[in-house]
This record gives structure tokens, C-alpha cells and sequence, in this order.
């Protein structure tokens, strides 16, 4: 009897818990369904958003630009395919797809690598096939580039039990090969945003045409950026520092995904939110070398003596007291910038025509016109170095001297922004002067300013980085772009040169990735791969539009 009791109350439990699970499985649906309807209406939400500031104002958009954890590029572009993790979203990872009318123009190359060695063995390998990859490029025009890679397999060498022989690919120089992107096309796209200052969804019209979107081509930078930059920015820096002076200036940065030192996500308006740092390099002929362009959180004194302890030549600044204290405590020698003075007087003049500021900005005058006057000379190899020194404190000091007095003479009864263009040149007076010791350097620190120039306008353009490796990405490019600028390279030529070549380089092969930099690799072959596309013809048979697909990036 107890035994039966018992089997009823538990059958009863049974079926309490029964009703009660089912009715915890309705209301999971239930709150399922909110929260899929609630998930659509923060999409619809976004879109609308997106939409009004397209209308108004397209620089807001530019969230994705040159990062491929873009959640607003991910959930707009990406296609069906791998996941992959970004911030805290799921998201697919995209395949790059072209679409091209069958009349475009299409070249075949046929790569002529070496035939590759069996790493078991040490046979010389057979050609089995051939693998084809498909690219496209547009200089002038839309051409197709079908590139032939032969395929080997080890003659001497017996498959393991159950598999068939092992093809090999010899890995080519081209860092695209599997994209849908030849070098020539990602050399135009990194000129285009870092030389000429067009975001990526500002390019992405350009490609409407054939499907190609700012997301895919976010994802092509940062892959081939983030190598290049691991491996290139430290030789870079080493080649910098080999120079005897160089340049410096720093410009704010915004990156949204920022943390703090205390942790807690930065403010992106705020302008102590990050820095860029740019340097450029001068030769001992006071010739314009290479520009490294390097992100960093900020802008202390620590930080700005981290970057420049390793170095002993002469860096030139616009007057911030970070790069004098760095110097008491690093081998470097620090000048300062009279440009940076003489701005100083400006703002205090305005549109006078005469008192105090005015008679100072006439003695800047004075001063960088016999300044100039001599550079010149030098420059022209009219005179020696050893005369344009001597020429140059004979003539410069007195007038140099003369500002001197005259700031020294007002400064006690001047105020406001005179007293601070009075005050600014007596403070800096030892620095200021220190320039005429080295026959390499001028007055002011304009190649700096030159160089972050192309920085600062593209920065009204795309606004702000996602994260802090987008915004590293960004720097390095900026660095090849303008060191070709500043060198009188051509920076497609050279881009295409790179893409094209760096993939075989082993990662930390520091000679090789030297040898790659600008100045020091012949680019002359590119002049011919540009000449061979542009003579590409149609293929008068085919009637199909071409569908180019790509690998995962």
C-alpha cells in the first residue's frame, strides 16, 4: 500500500513539473521573439540612422574605413560564409566577388618560379597541373588578369596508405594571389585614401559596377597591412635613424575603441584621445629621406622618449616641451622651429599694420630671406658647406640677435597673446639658435609639418579608426605613401612593386624587408606589367559575364 502511495505522489510530481516545463518552454518563445523583433528593430533603427547621414553629412559612415572589424561595414557587407568574431557580434567573413561583362579585356600570365624541391626527399618535383587565379585591375580600364601557377608532385616519393600524392603550389611573391585583387588595383586603392584622401565608401562608388564593396577592400588592406607593417616599421625606423636629422611633429587621432589607463574606454572627441606621430628623415645634404608615420596613445614625456632613445643625430621640433625633457635624458640633440615663433607673432597682429608684433614679424622677415638666400646657394653648389656655415652665422646671428633684444626690450609690458609671441622665442632661445651648427638643417620644422599635412586633410574625410590596429594599419601606409612623396618615387609604382614581391620574404627576415623599402628595390618592372595589361584584349567567343571569386579575407 505504501509502495502504490508512493508511485502516485511521484507520478504527480511528474506531472506538475511536466505542465510547468511546458509552460516555461512558451514563455522561452515568447521572450524569443521579443528579442528577434527587438534585435530587428535596432537593424531598422541603424539602417534609418544610416540613412539620414548619408543624406546629410557622408563622412558619419565611415565607421569600416580600413578596419575589418567594422561592425556597421560587417553587418551590411558581409555575405554568407565562415564566421568570425568581431567586438561582440558573430559575424560572416567575407569572400571577395566581381562581377564582369564577357567583352573585358583579359591577360594571361604564366608565373615562372623555380621548380620547387620535395621537403621529404629532396627530389627535384614534377609538374602535375596547374593552378589558375583570377584578379582584376583598373588602370584607364577593367581588365581581367589570369594568372597560371604550375603544379608538382614528387616523382620518388610513394603517398601515404589511403591518400592519394600530395600536390604542391609554390608559394608566389604576389601577397594577393586567391584574392580577386591584382597589386595594381590594391595600389591604386592605397593611393587613393592615403595620398589623395579618399575613404574607402567614397572608392566603393567608383566599383559600384562590379559589386566590389569598402568592407572587402577594408579587408584586403588590413591583411596585407598588418604584415607589412609587423615586419616593414621596424627596419623603417632603422633606416630613419640612420639619418642625421629628423623631423618630428604629432597630430591627434580619434580611435573609438580605446581604453585608458584606467580601463575605461577613452572619449573619441577628446583630443588627448591619441596621436599620431610622424618623422622625416634628412640626409647629410639636407635632402628630404624617408617618413615614418606611428600611432601612440599619447604624447607624455615617457612616451615621447621611448620613441626617440635609440637615437643620436639632431631631431628638430615645433617646441613642445616633451621633446626637451626627452632630451636631457636620451643621446639626441634637440632644435627647435622659428616658423613655429614667428607664428606666434601672427596670431598677435592680426591685420595691423604697425606696433610691436608688426616690427617683429618684419624681423622674421628679414631674417628668413637672408636665410633663404643662402640655402639656396648651398643648394646649388655655389658654395661650400664650410662657407655656407661660416656665411650663414655672419649674416643670420646679428639678425638673430636683433630679435632677441627686441623680445627681451617689450616682453615686460606686453600682454595677452604679444606677451606669449614675446615670450614663446626667449624660452625656446638656446634650441631656436642651435641650427645654425649643422649645415643640414633650416629654421623650422616644415618637413615634419609637410609630411602629417596629407594626415591631417584626410582625417576631415574618414573622421576616426575603429580600433588601435586599424589605426597602426593606417600609419604604416601613410609612411610608404609619403616617403615615396618625399623621396621622388612613384608611390603606385612602388605599391604595385610590393604587393607583387614581399610574399616569399620569411616574417623577421630583416635585410630582406630593408631591401624592400622605398629607395632601396628596383621598381622598374612595373612600368612593363602595367604596359602588358593595358594592351590585354577580349575574348571574342565568350558571351558569359565573368564571376570572379576570392578566397576568404
Amino acid at each position: 500500500m505504501d509502495r502504490d502511495k508512493k508511485i502516485e505522489e511521484l507520478e504527480k510530481i511528474v506531472a506538475e513539473q511536466s505542465i510547468e516545463i511546458k509552460a516555461l518552454k512558451k514563455l522561452n518563445s515568447v521572450l524569443q521573439s521579443q528579442a528577434n523583433a527587438n534585435e530587428q528593430k535596432v537593424h531598422d533603427m541603424l539602417e534609418a540612422l544610416r540613412n539620414q547621414f548619408r543624406s546629410s553629412t557622408e563622412q558619419l559612415l565611415l565607421f569600416d574605413d580600413i578596419e575589418n572589424t567594422a561592425t556597421l561595414g560587417v553587418l551590411e557587407e558581409t555575405p554568407e560564409g565562415e564566421s568570425i568574431e568581431v567586438g561582440s557580434y558573430i559575424r560572416k567573413k567575407a569572400r571577395s566577388a566581381v562581377t564582369l561583362p564577357a567583352d573585358t579585356p583579359v591577360v594571361d600570365i604564366y608565373d615562372d618560379s623555380p621548380v620547387p624541391t620535395c621537403e621529404r626527399c629532396g627530389s627535384v618535383m614534377k609538374e602535375s597541373g596547374e593552378k589558375t587565379y583570377e584578379a582584376f585591375t583598373r588602370i584607364e580600364r577593367t581588365v581581367i588578369v589570369r594568372k597560371h601557377v604550375k603544379q608538382y608532385v614528387c616523382p620518388s616519393c610513394e603517398p601515404d596508405e589511403g591518400e592519394g600524392r600530395k600536390t604542391v603550389t609554390p608559394v608566389t611573391g604576389n601577397m594577393l594571389d586567391g584574392t580577386v585583387c591584382d597589386p595594381t588595383l590594391l595600389a591604386s586603392i592605397v593611393e587613393d585614401k592615403f595620398s589623395f584622401a579618399q575613404p574607402l565608401y567614397r572608392q566603393a562608388k567608383k566599383y559600384e559596377d562590379v559589386g566590389l564593396s569598402r568592407f572587402t577592400m577594408s579587408s584586403w588592406l588590413m591583411n596585407v597591412g598588418t604584415r607589412l607593417e609587423a615586419n616593414m616599421a621596424p627596419c623603417l625606423e632603422n633606416v630613419i635613424y640612420s639619418h642625421p636629422l629628423v623631423n618630428v611633429d604629432e597630430t591627434p587621432v580619434q580611435v573609438l575603441g580605446l581604453l585608458g589607463e584606467d580601463g575605461k574606454r577613452k572619449a573619441p572627441h577628446s583630443s588627448a584621445n591619441a596621436f599620431m606621430m610622424v618623422r622625416a628623415a634628412v640626409d647629410g645634404h639636407g635632402r628630404s629621406g624617408p617618413v615614418m608615420f606611428t600611432f601612440t596613445e599619447n604624447r607624455k614625456n615617457a612616451t615621447i622618449e621611448s620613441f626617440l632613445s635609440p637615437y643620436t643625430g639632431v631631431v628638430q621640433t615645433d617646441g613642445l616641451y616633451g621633446y626637451g625633457n626627452a632630451a636631457k635624458s636620451c643621446s639626441f640633440t634637440h632644435i627647435g622651429c622659428l616658423v613655429h615663433a614667428r607664428r606666434k607673432a601672427v596670431e598677435a597682429n592680426g591685420d595691423r599694420k604697425s606696433g610691436i608684433a608688426f616690427d617683429l614679424l618684419k624681423l622674421y622677415a628679414s631674417f628668413f630671406h637672408e636665410e633663404g638666400k643662402l640655402r639656396d646657394s648651398f643648394d646649388a653648389g655655389e658654395i661650400s658647406e664650410e662657407a655656407f656655415l661660416s656665411g650663414r652665422k655672419e649674416i643670420l646671428e646679428p639678425i638673430l640677435g636683433r630679435i632677441h633684444d627686441f623680445c627681451l626690450e617689450n616682453v615686460d609690458k606686453a600682454i595677452g597673446k604679444l606677451k606669449v609671441a614675446l615670450q614663446y622665442p626667449l624660452d625656446r632661445w638656446e634650441t631656436l639658435v642651435r641650427f645654425l651648427d649643422y649645415p643640414f638643417a633650416t629654421s623650422s620644422n616644415q618637413r615634419a609639418e609637410n609630411a602629417i599635412r596629407p594626415f591631417t586633410v584626410g582625417r576631415k574625410n574618414w573622421l576616426f579608426n575603429i580600433t588601435e590596429s586599424g589605426a597602426q594599419v593606417s600609419a604604416f601606409f601613410y609612411s610608404l605613401v609619403e616617403t615615396c612623396k618625399a623621396m621622388g618615387i612613384s608611390t603606385s609604382d612602388y605599391l604595385t612593386y610590393l604587393f607583387m614581391n614581399a610574399n616569399t620574404i620569411k616574417d623577421g627576415d630583416e635585410q630582406a624587408w630593408t631591401a624592400m623599402l622605398p629607395g632601396k628595390c628596383d621598381i622598374s618592372s612595373v612600368k612593363g606589367y602595367r604596359e602588358m595589361l593595358l594592351a590585354a584584349m577580349p575574348d571574342l567567343d565568350r558571351t558569359e559575364p565573368y564571376r570572379l571569386r576570392g578566397k576568404r579575407v
